[in-house]
């Protein structure tokens, strides 16, 4: 191929452990080197970068739906973040300090920050931001992953303290996930669960501001001139919703957009062969899986679940829809860019096996379910087709639906009897780049009754132990053999879904992009763009 960019180089994350010393950064300040956003007005460059996705997540709440994480994170900054290496630095705050025995870390807050209504963030904000993530009594999405925090407390306008109710390892990789942003106190008490359904309630201190969004057709970002890294190079940033991967490729061909997402190896391989454009094919984080329904009355029986992991093909599926730009079979219920992943192998397809284990289960002549599938995932209704064919020759009938990105959110906010499919497709991938993320939000056993992150009502008790431990545990390879038994129970013994493939970043481009960078969790970092005309 001409031009794509296979980085293949598996980038192992270091935990980030209690103990650790101050870390310090440079000042964050307006004229760090850019002057506004002038390049915007320079001649040869637009002073808009327009960007197609394939779907629209809504609202713009990062405590609440991280699934626009291209705009979430040109909008939120955190305590800390990862810097193109996947070192974790300093973000919102210039330093930190964690007591010796593990349970209250300190940290320093940059000053000058500016939200973007012109309020100075303050640990007040801080504050308002983590008792809201962390309220038990009216969870949000990600509460889950950040039950380990027992509270938030001011110690000035410009340190805050959090305490914790145990050690944790992955403490620092927590903090620069998208769902740890940090928020206007104001506006937190203002519109509570209503916040990111407008641009007057999503209030950030990130390189963009909300201008106006129309909900799965165009959101509109504008420099943040006071932003205090330096206000971004391109003035406008315009994302827009394109459903159709055909219509997608015209609207770079003919220069209507600059980057698009989301599109099939076959588009991505046609766009990168042709003058004027390239596509980045990267390692992520991600996974494409389809949970079970732990609930449902026949698939909550592990016989029956491991008997459908037998029936699967994947280096099938992957020759028939991916091949082209380097996926790969799942190995183990992690990535193998994520901090804690273990090589347990492809789950090989044996049929008699399956058989076997359906007859146990008192099901030898199978049965049918219903299962899902979305268009939030590329190819996912035909992932999900082949899935269907391969369990066909030991009786199992797969009654497909395809849904939308908003039918998709509100299936995460039911209760068992209200979840009638037996398995809905996930994409698994956790923004912290760490194990502890990964199984804290999707797999342990929801406490309130509805499935939230946990889309499948996955619970184990073994399972639910070994996180929390893992979470605590300070030696390092005694963590990852918790995580390794993590992986061996929801892969293989009881299992959570089928776990299809690793994912790539996939953006296609022109070629007039320039400063284009992008983490391993596919975050872009838009400040340094720009586009020549």
């Amino acid at each position: 191929m001409k031009k794509i960019a296979l980085l293949m180089a598996l980038l192992f994350l270091v935990a980030a452990f209690v103990g650790c010393s101050p870390a310090a950064n440079e000042e964050g300040t307006a004229d760090s080197g850019q002057e506004g956003a002038a390049a915007s007005g320079e001649a040869g460059y637009k002073d808009t970068i327009t960007v197609a996705i394939n779907t629209d997540h809504y609202p713009d709440d990062p405590h609440n739906n991280t699934g626009n994480h291209r705009i979430l994170t040109m909008l939120y900054n955190r305590l800390v973040k990862r810097n193109p290496d996947n070192e974790i630095v300093p973000d919102a705050a210039e330093s930190w300090e964690c007591s010796e025995d593990g349970l209250t870390w300190t940290f320093y807050l940059k000053q000058g920050i500016k939200f973007h209504n012109g309020k100075e963030m303050t640990a007040n904000d801080v504050k308002a931001s983590f008792d809201r993530l962390t309220n038990e009594e009216d969870p949000l999405a990600y509460t889950s992953s950040f039950a380990f925090i027992e509270s938030t407390n001011v110690i000035d306008d410009y340190t805050v303290e959090i305490k914790l109710k145990y050690p944790v390892a992955p403490m620092l990789a927590n903090l620069t996930a998208t769902q740890a942003s940090i928020m206007d106190a104001d506006i937190i008490a203002e519109y509570g669960r209503d916040i990111g359904t407008a641009p007057e309630n999503t209030i950030g201190t990130g390189p963009y501001m909300m201008v106006n969004r129309i909900t799965d057709q165009e959101v509109n970002l504008v420099a943040n001139e006071n932003y205090f890294e330096g206000a971004p190079l391109t003035k406008n940033l315009k994302f827009l919703v394109v459903k159709e991967e055909s219509s997608r490729s015209i609207a770079l061909e003919t220069g209507e957009v600059d980057i698009i997402t989301s599109m099939s190896p076959s588009e991505t391989v046609r766009l990168d062969a042709l003058d004027g454009f390239h596509a980045e094919i990267t390692p992520s984080v991600g996974q494409h899986n389809f949970c079970f329904n732990y609930t449902h009355p026949i698939i909550k029986d592990p016989k029956i679940r491991q008997a459908i992991n037998y029936c699967i093909d994947h280096q099938a599926i992957i020759d028939a829809l991916w091949s082209e730009v380097g996926y790969t079979a799942c190995i183990s219920a992690l990535s193998p860019n994520v901090w804690g992943y273990v090589d347990l192998g492809v789950i090989e397809q044996d049929y008699d096996k399956a058989k076997e284990l359906l007859a146990e289960a008192g099901y030898p002549d199978g049965f049918t379910f219903q299962a899902i599938a979305s268009s939030i995932y590329a190819k996912n209704g035909e992932v999900l087709e082949m899935i269907a064919e391969q369990l066909k020759p030991v009786g199992i009938i797969v009654d497909i639906q395809v849904i939308d990105s908003t039918t998709f959110s509100s299936m995460q906010t039911l209760t068992p009897e209200q979840a009638e499919f037996g398995m809905i497709c996930c994409g698994l991938g956790p923004s912290s780049a760490d194990a502890h993320e990964a199984y804290a939000r999707s797999f342990i056993t929801p406490d309130n009754g509805m499935n939230g992150s946990n889309i499948g009502f996955y619970s184990n008790a073994e399972v639910d132990a070994l996180i929390e431990q893992g979470a605590q545990e300070m030696d390092e390879e005694k963590r990852l053999d918790i995580y390794k038994r993590i992986q061996e129970i929801i892969y293989l013994e009881d299992p959570g879904g089928i776990w299809v493939y690793d994912t790539k970043n996939i953006n296609v481009m022109t070629d007039n992009v320039e400063g284009y960078e992008l983490d391993i969790r596919g975050m872009i970092n838009f400040q340094k763009m720009r586009i020549k005309e």
